[in-house]
């Protein structure tokens, strides 16, 4: 996350920007997701196309990774398909590569359990899914896209409009 006054990158957890003193949302001169410098009536960032309008609508974005949690692959996959934001799409790949990769995971612990070794892994593996998922969600309430661990890259997420991916 970036200060709105003066472009400096946050931590995250502070309450006022350390370089110019000011709450994490005020200003409207940067992306808070970016850091670009935006004109003040900018509704979108030119560079990362997050909304900067003061009120970013992170909806669709948290909705994917929670429709990923409850309905697997097919959630994201509808997102991704219906919507036109980039940075929504992102959020979208990110979640389907992960629900895609989840889904062999899970298919490779069943094989396995037939050996009464996949039911322990099934067990961890849909945990590490439940805890992804809300990891994923929580960032994209920030604004951040964030690339779930151990998971194939099926789809290429665009990091120049995704703004910073965190790992």
């Amino acid at each position: 996350m970036y200060c709105r006054n003066c472009g400096i990158e946050l931590a995250g957890t502070e309450g006022a920007c350390s370089n110019c003193g000011a709450a994490p949302t005020a200003g409207s001169r940067y992306c808070p997701s970016c850091g670009a410098k935006t004109a003040p009536t900018t509704e979108a960032c030119t560079t990362c196309g997050m909304g900067v309008s003061g009120q970013n609508n992170n909806t669709l974005p948290i909705l994917t990774h929670v429709l990923g949690l409850l309905t697997g692959w097919l959630g994201p996959l509808i997102i991704l398909l219906a919507t036109s934001e980039e940075p929504v799409k992102n959020h979208a790949r990110m979640a389907l590569n992960w629900q895609l990769s989840f889904l062999i995971y899970a298919l490779i612990s069943g094989l396995l359990a037939l050996v009464f070794v996949g039911f322990f892994l099934l067990i961890a593996v849909s945990i590490l899914d439940l805890v992804f998922c809300i990891m994923a969600a929580v960032k994209a309430e920030r604004g951040e896209l964030w690339k779930y661990p151990v998971t194939i890259p099926f789809l290429k997420v665009k990091t120049d409009a995704a703004g910073p991916i965190m790992r």
